[in-house]
């Protein structure tokens, strides 16, 4: 099996549509037709686990049904896969109208992060904050304007509010997904000034936290954003939609680029 977990899913899948009792004969049959090859031996192994799991339930000889559990089991998994897709089809930008949706729901998110943070911090928290913007400066004399250490900051500004809703928020809206936009935003925003900028907006924003500031906080982090919505903006004019699409694709070959030289 290329993707057990896959097949399983596809299994109790199977078993929660049919309302009598399904064998491992007819099972098989369907989860091959579907390109799983999976022989009939196999799916008597797997319905014995799930018996085990109390998933399914054993009808005689007639076969299995799921049991009150398996369909609970398999409801969660399907909705989790549909919130997943729904999720990564939601930060896919391809228009500039796109990013300026995206940038304006991490601004929204990273703001209740920044007013949390400065309610709940740690001296570890905030001492992994300044460890980042020194990192950052430090990078940024040595001529390397990369925006993912800047990402990492705004990550960990969310950490350190130590508040879960708002950690998973910003797991969406600042996850591995978004990094494929890191070229184009260091574009849109002019690398190098935009980097001196955060450098000292996001000192402040440090400051205001370990002082316990969380208005001081909300607000620096709104200002610190609100410069990156309104460069996107600019990009959803008209006349410049066309050349936002060429930075999206030459963003997107800097990314794959990136991606193969990580690779061992």
């Amino acid at each position: 099996m290329r993707n057990p977990e896959e097949v399983r899913l596809e299994l109790l899948a199977i078993l929660g549509t049919d309302t009598v009792p399904v064998g491992a004969r007819h099972i098989s049959r369907i989860l091959q037709s579907k390109g799983h090859a999976v022989s009939e031996s196999t799916v008597s192994r797997m319905l014995r686990q799930l018996d085990t799991e109390g998933l399914t339930v054993a009808i005689g000889a007639h076969g299995r049904t799921l049991s009150p559990e398996g369909h609970r089991r398999l409801s969660r998994k399907q909705t989790s896969i549909e919130v997943d897709r729904l999720i990564r089809q939601a930060v896919d930008v391809h228009t500039a109208g796109d990013l300026v949706d995206l940038l304006t729901a991490r601004r929204a998110v990273e703001v209740e992060s920044a007013r949390s943070a400065a309610l709940q911090f740690s001296p570890e928290g905030v001492a992994r904050l300044r460890q980042l913007v020194a990192s950052h400066e430090t990078q940024l004399r040595a001529g390397d304007y990369s925006y993912q250490i800047a990402m990492d900051f705004h990550r960990a500004v969310a950490a350190t509010s130590r508040n879960r809703v708002l950690i998973a928020l910003t797991d969406v809206i600042l996850g591995p997904q978004t990094d494929r936009l890191e070229a184009l935003l260091n574009v849109i925003v002019d690398a190098h000034q935009a980097e001196m900028s955060a450098i000292e907006e996001h000192t402040a924003i440090v400051d205001a936290i370990e002082a316990g500031k969380e208005e001081a906080s909300a607000r620096l982090m709104s200002d610190h954003l609100l410069h990156l919505v309104q460069e996107a903006q600019t990009y959803a004019s008209e006349d410049k939609r066309e050349l936002f699409q060429r930075l999206l694709a030459w963003s997107d070959a800097e990314f794959r680029r990136s991606f193969r030289r990580e690779i061992p």
